[in-house]
């Protein structure tokens, strides 16, 4: 499949940095507008081609008009779509509860074809090239041709998988349920390296130059080399790690079910700042150079100074566990409760 702009997905991209393609909000927002995506939405919105797409757990994907905030179609699964979509060309890629990726056409929700993994999908897929690359319960990580939706190969993990896999160089990285993160060729599948951490994996590995950066839900996040899987260093939280991390600056933001989001020092793990919010942040943060965007389950969306950790501003947006995305002015963030948002500086 012929790709003429770079693909968009959960993270930002492949590596899932968490970087976001243009600032956001420097002030303050208020709502442009906000609509109903159905029951509860752990799905982030992603944005292309003027639309924003996003699933929910209405076992529907729904594509609305990013100026409007009409809908403009939606297509329908048999399971719980928490899967972030990923888009490339004029495709759509996502995966749902039922055990199918999806692929339908991003302009009109028309289905293109649909790949069994024989299990249920919480993951984000990831496009590399021409494959689109998904973990699912069956125990499996797949590549999947984007074009045909035949299967390259697939490669046995170490057990379900919630985390999203992610791609640097010639590999990809994945991580699962019994606490194994594991780097399979991104060519052929095979498995190159496995590492045991010291609890199950919700969060999606976020990859910057030769290191691996990801926390589990034992509260402890780590720093894990590309190269051969072993230990760079480790940090303990007061509390479960659902959060992925954003790299940005040299720093390494994430939250956690302690109410506290953190900045480390992707170099060693040391702490740079911490700033403490009145919930658990199972969100995941988006970085735009300046700022850090994260909501809690507090019902607040923050920005902070990237740097200090300094609040620039607040909103009483709503619980959310998703991670905001930006476009033409605007940030687009998905709430625990259904609804997309729309903010911007008025």
């Amino acid at each position: 499949m012929p790709i003429d702009a770079e693909p968009v997905m959960f993270r930002g991209d492949a590596n899932r940095s968490g970087n976001l393609p243009e600032p956001g909000p420097s002030q303050a927002p208020g709502i442009a507008w906000q609509v109903p995506l159905g029951d509860q939405t752990f799905s982030s919105a992603v944005v292309s081609s003027g639309l924003i797409l996003s699933g929910s757990n209405s076992d529907l994907l729904i594509a609305i008009d990013q100026a409007s905030g009409e809908e403009r179609w939606r297509f329908s699964t048999s399971g719980d779509i928490s899967s972030t979509p990923a888009l490339a060309g004029n495709t759509a890629f996502f995966g749902s509860y039922d055990g199918f990726l999806y692929a339908v056409a991003l302009g009109t929700g028309e289905e293109r074809w649909r790949f069994d993994t024989g299990g249920s999908i919480h993951a984000s897929p990831a496009i590399v090239d021409d494959m689109v690359l998904i973990s699912s319960f069956s125990g499996f990580l797949f590549a999947i041709d984007a074009e045909s939706g035949e299967e390259r190969w697939r490669s046995q993990i170490a057990a379900d998988s919630n985390s999203s896999p992610a791609a640097a160089g010639d590999l990809v990285i994945v991580a699962g349920s019994t606490g194994v993160i594991s780097a399979h060729s991104l060519e052929t599948g095979v498995y190159r390296w496995g590492t045991q951490l010291a609890g199950p994996v919700f969060a999606t590995p976020s990859i910057v130059g030769n290191t691996i950066f990801l926390g589990d839900l034992s509260g402890v996040f780590w720093a894990i080399s590309l190269v051969d899987g072993s230990v760079v260093w480790q940090s303990e939280t007061g509390g479960l790690i659902y959060s992925s991390a954003a790299v940005a600056a040299g720093l390494v933001v994430f939250g956690s079910d302690d109410g506290t989001i953190y900045a480390l020092d992707a170099s060693n793990g040391n702490v740079v700042w911490v700033y403490a919010t009145n919930a658990q942040v199972r969100a995941s943060p988006s970085v735009d150079g300046e700022r850090v965007y994260i909501g809690s389950y507090d019902n607040q969306l923050y920005a902070l100074d990237l740097r200090t950790g300094d609040v620039i501003w607040q909103f009483n947006a709503g619980s959310s566990s998703t991670s905001p995305a930006t476009a033409n002015g605007r940030m687009y963030v998905n709430l625990i409760n259904g609804t997309l948002l729309a903010l911007e500086v008025q």
